[in-house]
């Protein structure tokens, strides 16, 4: 079976509401860690679930980045390295702190800084050495001080970024390893998931490379529309246009503003 046919396959399947008293209980009474490669990526993909937890620690991966879309603000000064990634940790230290997420970041490096295009899949050995023993590590101290095992947010690699796949394969390769400390969650990414055919074959290497059976949860924005663009427009220098709103929800034909993320069944 092709990629996009498991991708098919899969969000041919059961939705299960993440309002739904039982997941949202568990996830509201358990310690929670979200994995965002960059630092609008939790906002983007599962910011207002995040928020109505209202607690957890998010950690960012590559965060010495070059990347700054929105013209008007490029055109104000002269931007390096530092100055932007500081702009962007900024931008992220907000909604955080409206979240109620205690942040970490790895200070790993963007693409460009590596001379590679963020979807060149070549430099994928390369970015997943960068990530697997800082990763690692930081997995492990959370997980010391807890007592019962951790939901664990990871992205999954919906879209073609070099930085989400890396993410997505470091995670799954280390599930052996995490064992019963945490419950791996794959997010849908977003906006790369508001396209049907990105999304089903995102899902498509998602479900080739986890074990066992891949559940969906969701969260019913609703209303809070505008409160969840909102929060993906404060992130203004990623933007070179104002967000469109059905970028910021899964293309599944059958719901409509909402975010998701898959379990494996039985964990």
């Amino acid at each position: 079976m092709t990629g996009i046919a498991l991708g098919k396959a899969l969000t041919a399947g059961r939705n299960v509401a993440v309002g739904a008293p039982a997941m949202l209980d568990t996830l509201k009474a358990g310690r929670n860690v979200f994995l965002s490669p960059h630092y609008d990526d939790i906002a983007f993909s599962l910011g207002m679930l995040a928020t109505t937890i209202g607690h957890g620690t998010l950690i960012n991966l590559f965060t010495r980045s070059l990347n700054l879309p929105n013209a008007e603000i490029a055109a104000s000064g002269d931007w390096d390295v530092a100055s932007i990634s500081a702009l962007r940790d900024d931008e992220d230290a907000r909604f955080a702190d409206a979240a109620g997420l205690d942040r970490l970041k790895l200070d790993l490096e963007e693409p460009p800084l590596r001379a590679r295009h963020p979807k060149d899949l070549a430099g994928l050995e390369e970015d997943m050495g960068q990530l697997r023993a800082p990763l690692l590590d930081t997995l492990n101290k959370i997980a010391a001080k807890a007592s019962a095992p951790i939901n664990l947010f990871c992205p999954a690699a919906i879209g073609r970024h070099i930085n989400h796949y890396a993410t997505m394969r470091v995670v799954a390769d280390l599930m052996p390893r995490l064992g019963e400390r945490y419950r791996v969650l794959f997010y849908e990414d977003l906006p790369y998931s508001s396209s049907f055919r990105r999304r089903a074959l995102g899902l498509g290497r998602l479900s080739e490379r986890v074990p066992g059976r891949l559940e969906r949860h969701y969260l019913d924005v609703g209303a809070g529309l505008p409160d969840k663009l909102a929060m993906v427009a404060a992130y203004s220098s990623q933007h070179r246009r104002p967000p469109r709103p059905h970028r910021y929800w899964p293309q599944t034909y059958r719901l409509a503003a909402h975010e998701a993320f898959w379990s494996i069944a039985g964990t």
